[in-house]
């Protein structure tokens, strides 16, 4: 201890004689810390917490890939893959789906998905609003 203590005052002995040194330390530091724990405050809900569903660790993403990396699975791939395995509990099929929404105002441009009926299920949520999909919402001609 006493070893620990003869440090700190070698050090801060240091500091007092050395002013400009000793404020660009501190501040190097300061700005170390605060980025550090802002980088970690955004990967840490991104990246290391588990997914807001029941048992998201067990849900994956299939995808196939080409010559410029994964590409989108096609229904047909998705009907092949539900068809052949023998792993998967539940599978959903998802795509892209880019409406408009026009009304009074200006149109906008809103972010959606089409998906198939047991999504919510695969899942294992219920809708916020309204029904769950039912397994007749996926034929063809079904109301939109």
């Amino acid at each position: 201890m006493d070893n620990f203590l003869k440090d700190i005052r070698y050090g801060l002995r240091g500091l007092t004689k050395r002013p400009g040194f000793s404020a660009i330390v501190i501040i190097t530091l300061a700005l170390g810390i605060g980025a550090s724990t802002a980088i970690f405050s955004t990967v840490r809900p991104v990246l290391l917490e588990p997914l807001p569903y029941p048992d998201g660790g067990r849900i994956v993403v299939v995808t196939d890939t080409g010559t410029d990396g994964p590409i989108d699975v096609t229904f047909g791939t998705f009907r092949e893959i539900v068809a052949r395995s023998r792993t998967l509990q539940q599978a959903a099929v998802s795509r892209a789906w880019l409406p408009t929404l026009n009304g009074s105002g200006e149109a906008e441009r809103l972010d959606g998905q089409s998906v198939s009926a047991n999504y919510f299920r695969v899942l294992g949520v219920a809708p916020a609003l309204g029904r769950d999909f039912l397994p007749s919402d996926d034929l063809p001609g079904a109301a939109p």
